[in-house]
């Protein structure tokens, strides 16, 4: 069974970007018998939409803009994955425009921590200004999301030729490293990140629990998962095959 990788490329210059360049060059140094299946969602190719507001998403988990962009397509890669690698440059010390309208369009996923510890990998391309607020950024929406940040890495690129400096081989093997040990072991001892997991699901838990007499998407799908009966975070990772199943009819 082949291993499903998938990139998020928020530069809005495509396949050609300093981004896109140093995951590809991180990707290459994996071993080929890994048996992996890499797919990409390229900011610059997919046709996503701003979102609009209307809070549709949170109230019926739906959300009327996928019928007419390819929103839905995105949303279905990340929960069949098995690693999500995301990288974005930093632009203005944040992710890029085309990055943040993807964050808009899952912001209900900000509620359901729906990756159930899913294995995140956050990678930054920079001059190297604004790179602290966009990690910080990136971990605590990946955390919200109830993805598990495995690993993270910024490129300081002035030139093309940076790309492949020793600096930038370096930073790319040490990722290829985790996710070796990813897919070798699935062994996570961060403990400050499942810590900040635990509590996030017992302050989401408690809101949710505020619409039970009148309850939203938001409080059925926590309903209807169990994820109301749970203690911590480490208890929602064992449902990880059952919430995708539940998401994946819904969307």
């Amino acid at each position: 069974m082949s291993r499903k990788i998938v990139v998020y490329n928020g530069s809005p210059r495509g396949m050609q970007s300093n981004t896109n360049q140093v995951i590809n060059h991180m990707l290459n140094k994996l071993p080929y018998d890994m048996n992996l299946e890499v797919s990409y969602i390229d900011a610059l190719l997919y046709k996503i939409r701003l979102c609009r507001g209307c809070s549709q998403c949170f109230s019926t988990g739906k959300c009327p803009l996928d019928k007419v962009d390819e929103m839905k397509k995105v949303k279905h890669l990340l929960l069949e994955s098995d690693l999500v690698i995301l990288g974005t440059p930093v632009f203005a010390g944040n992710v890029s425009g085309q990055f943040k309208v993807m964050i808009d369009r899952l912001a209900y996923w900000l509620h359901l921590m729906c990756l159930c510890g899913k294995p995140i990998i956050i990678v930054t391309t920079s001059c190297g200004n604004g790179v602290f607020f966009t990690d910080l950024y990136l971990k605590t929406i990946v955390k919200f999301w109830g993805g598990r940040q495995i690993a993270s890495a910024n490129y300081t690129i002035f030139e093309r030729d940076d790309i492949y400096s020793k600096k930038a081989d370096d930073l790319s093997t040490e990722l290829a490293t985790k996710i070796v040990e990813w897919f070798s072991y699935k062994k996570f001892e961060d403990r400050t990140i499942i810590n900040d997991l635990n509590k996030i699901f017992y302050t989401m838990q408690q809101n949710i629990k505020l619409y039970e007499q009148d309850p939203n998407f938001e409080y059925r799908y926590w309903n209807e998962n169990g994820l109301l009966n749970l203690t911590n975070f480490e208890e929602v990772i064992l449902k990880y095959k059952s919430i995708t199943k539940y998401l994946m009819e819904v969307i």
